[in-house]
């Protein structure tokens, strides 16, 4: 028998998720930055939603069908975006609701008992004066904006580094503090700059004792390689899913 959903505090909901802080990481951090988010739990799992400018934002982890089913009809067509945990949830949005566009990833994370040895020649510190040129030449840049990157440069570990007085490439941390917005410019590229950008900020992210934990795109094998061979070991699924609005 189904349990009927029950309302939580967000301190609430964030003792419930951290039972296992590492798989629920994510939901965790987004739920701290949240303002005035509702949450709901029902057979052990979390439901989360606050608005932004942008549209609402809801927050779903669940393992199984059986388990999410009280939570689905808490969702609503005005959630712009919904972060899933839990590949079952996300089959249902994908049913019901009309879906603009997603993104489904794998988590991976970086055990402490991992040495890595980062080589600092020619790494820096990214700044907030970074953002327009890591905006301009990172590949993925239709889906961000100069300023979410500059507020994740002041915000987190940022690192880049420099070939011949250029910024050849660049890493950074996501508003869930996963490590992304990985770009090696083209023709910098088969020199070993990704392994050295990941290795220096795995250093600062243990340096502020946080996780090392890595969000791939299903189907990007080059950094699924890159990964594997660091390393890293696969967490769970998880997805970002863009609903249609109503004009």
């Amino acid at each position: 028998m189904h349990e009927i959903p029950m309302g939580l505090t967000r301190e609430e909901a964030i003792e419930l998720l951290s039972q296992e802080p590492l798989r629920h990481f994510t939901m965790i951090t987004l739920l701290r930055g949240m303002d005035n988010p509702v949450c709901h739990t029902a057979n052990g799992c979390v439901f989360a939603r606050a608005s932004r400018e942008n549209g609402d934002f809801a927050l779903l982890a669940a393992d199984s069908a059986e388990q999410v089913g009280p939570l689905l009809p808490l969702l609503r067509d005005s959630d712009e975006t919904v972060h899933v945990q839990g590949d079952r949830a996300a089959e249902f949005i994908h049913r019901h609701f009309s879906v603009s566009r997603s993104s489904d990833c794998l988590q991976l994370y970086l055990p402490e008992s991992v040495r890595v040895e980062a080589d600092p020649t020619g790494i820096i510190d990214l700044g907030p004066e970074h953002a327009a040129y890591v905006h301009q030449h990172y590949s993925a840049h239709a889906a961000t904006s100069v300023g979410y990157l500059r507020e994740r440069i002041e915000q987190a570990p940022a690192v880049g580094v420099m070939v011949a007085g250029i910024l050849a490439g660049f890493v950074m941390t996501h508003e869930e503090l996963t490590m992304g917005v990985m770009e090696v410019l083209p023709e910098y590229r088969r020199m070993g700059l990704a392994t050295r950008l990941n290795a220096n900020l795995v250093m600062r992210m243990r340096e502020r004792n946080l996780p090392c934990i890595i969000e791939i795109v299903v189907g990007n094998h080059a950094s699924m390689r890159l990964a594997e061979a660091a390393g890293y070991l696969p967490i769970q699924k998880a997805h970002w899913i863009h609903l249609k609005q109503e004009p």
